[in-house]
């Protein structure tokens, strides 16, 4: 399954957006990421504006409105000069919070959230790819 892979591996592109575009991002789109009965949100982060931020992903019921135990992951951001910004996602599996093995709700709302930033990506024009990916 491609999400293992996901999973192991993160993901860890060059945008061709400042780190002002990146914020943006964070702020409007992932908020409307979904995952079958499942939304995401920052939840905590630091940084240094214009810099770099470290930010962490969670999952919530969209029925219940309950935070999920077990955190996405983290989302790192670097500019790289005013028009590249260095974007993130560490593999998940080597992150101190992840204290055993994955569920597959895990696995699919990890996967599922990199699918969703990279179209979000492409959508914004920071990155292209030869179409959409299956967000489920």
């Amino acid at each position: 399954m491609f999400g293992h892979f996901l999973l192991e591996q993160g993901m860890e592109l060059e945008l061709r957006a400042d780190m002002e575009d990146v914020l943006d991002f964070v702020d409007h789109d992932i908020p409307r990421f979904v995952c079958g009965n499942y939304g995401y949100k920052i939840s905590s982060g630091k940084g240094v504006i214009d810099s770099g931020w470290k930010l962490l992903v969670k999952s919530w019921d969209l029925e219940t409105s309950k935070d999920l135990e077990s955190p996405v992951g983290y989302i790192e951001m670097n500019k790289l000069d005013d028009q590249t910004t260095s974007f993130k996602i560490p593999p998940r599996v080597a992150l101190s919070f992840d204290d055993g093995t994955p569920s597959n709700q895990d696995i699919t709302l990890f996967a599922s959230f990199i699918f969703q930033t990279l179209n979000s990506f492409q959508e914004r024009g920071y990155i292209q790819l030869p179409g959409l990916l299956p967000v489920e």
